[in-house]
């Protein structure tokens, strides 16, 4: 079955063909469909996402059938670093305010947004 942008380019070349668009039109769809036009997912994308979902699904099904043999100490550590990512990736996208405007934090720094762009976050002194 063809896609949906080669059924365009078709339907493009035929209404030029019957007189309905003029060349220019048609160049210009033909761009814009180009421009627009959606990659589709490869087999091996959707292998290598499938995969990264079996390999979690694995490692959680190892370590809940495990999960009485784990010392005690060890269990009670992982909890806390797994609840300690979260709040640290939590922290790192949330929006911090300051007197000047809105800071963004990000893993990539922290960059100035004008408060215009972020009505949403009230100004909080600190």
């Amino acid at each position: 079955m063809a896609s949906y942008s080669s059924r365009v380019r078709a339907d493009i070349t035929r209404w030029l063909q019957a007189g309905l668009i003029d060349a220019s039109t048609a160049d210009a769809l033909k761009r814009d469909v180009e421009a627009n036009e959606r990659k589709s997912l490869s087999f091996g994308s959707i292998l290598a996402v499938m995969a990264a979902l079996l390999f979690g699904a694995a490692v959680l099904i190892f370590v809940a059938a495990n999960w009485e043999a784990i010392p005690r100490l060890a269990r009670v550590a992982a909890l806390f670093a797994i609840r300690l990512c979260r709040r640290r990736r939590a922290e790192d996208t949330r929006p911090c305010c300051n007197r000047r405007g809105i800071l963004d934090r990000r893993r990539s720094g922290i960059r100035r947004i004008d408060r215009a762009d972020r009505p949403d976050v009230p100004f909080v002194r600190r």
